[in-house]
């Protein structure tokens, strides 16, 4: 019998909020990977006493998924709750466009998640790489998506079925740090001539001509993340919750992160 997985879904934000979220939320919840995976999500929005009060309520959780969550969401306590957990090797934690947006100025929850959103240029067509040391020209579909039929021979589980190039619609996230120094692998990256960013002047960390936009962390931290991490920096839109591209793309994260 394949076991069940339960995925706790954090959509709690202070201040702005995806509209997006209820999308993703239900895609999420009804695509055909969610029961032939076995996999359950419960979603906690507001009452985050109810699960991260302590370590027993969140223990039977495989995973927690931050969907687009903003803000300084958790009290203290709650925060040494969610640093417990990340230090169960057994666990993942996964995070999906604004998660880094959450606890900016939270060392431990940055170390988590490997860096802290800084700010992001206007919403428009960009073109992310995945790492596999190949390019080849990109060809655009109607919905944005680009797609030139060639297999991945070096990429992440989490990018293996996307094109080495794909053109789409998102915000191009800038972070304070670069999440490389952190112990993290990035996997697929945003070409900076590819979009305009009118706000440069505000980046805290430059990081080259690639801005990193999907990566994750293996569970071998030398400190107190022994978990998987998994993160996409993609995902504003409520339009690319019905992307297959992208949902492959999110679940081959989230099937990486529960080692399925």
């Amino acid at each position: 019998m394949v076991p069940t997985h339960h995925i706790l879904v954090i959509t709690t934000t202070l201040g702005y909020r995806h509209t997006s979220i209820p999308t993703a939320l239900h895609a999420l919840q009804s695509h055909p990977q969610s029961s032939t995976s076995s996999i359950t999500f419960t979603n906690t929005e507001s009452d985050l006493s109810t699960y991260f009060d302590s370590p027993s309520t969140l223990s039977p959780f495989s995973a927690l998924l931050f969907l687009s969550s903003i803000g300084d969401i958790f009290t203290p306590a709650q925060l040494s709750n969610l640093s417990a957990f990340a230090a169960d090797p057994a666990k993942a934690i996964i995070g999906i466009h604004a998660a880094t947006a959450t606890h900016t100025q939270n060392a431990e929850f940055e170390r988590i998640f490997g860096a802290s959103f800084d700010y992001h240029p206007d919403f428009q067509r960009g073109e992310v790489f995945k790492l596999t040391g190949k390019t080849t020209p990109a060809l655009e579909t109607e919905t944005g998506a680009s797609a030139d039929g060639e297999e991945s021979e070096n990429g992440h589980v989490s990018v293996r079925n996307l094109p080495p190039r794909v053109t789409l619609e998102d915000e191009q996230y800038n972070f304070f740090s670069d999440p490389r120094e952190s112990g993290v692998t990035v996997v697929a990256e945003w070409d900076r001539d590819s979009y305009v960013d009118d706000q440069a002047e505000k980046r805290k960390k430059e990081m080259g001509e690639l801005q990193p936009a999907v990566w994750c962390r293996e569970g071998n931290d030398s400190g107190n993340v022994k978990c998987r991490v998994w993160y996409t920096s993609l995902g504003h839109s409520e339009e690319i919750w019905g992307e297959e591209w992208f949902m492959k793309h999110v679940w081959d994260g989230i099937h990486w992160a529960l080692r399925i």
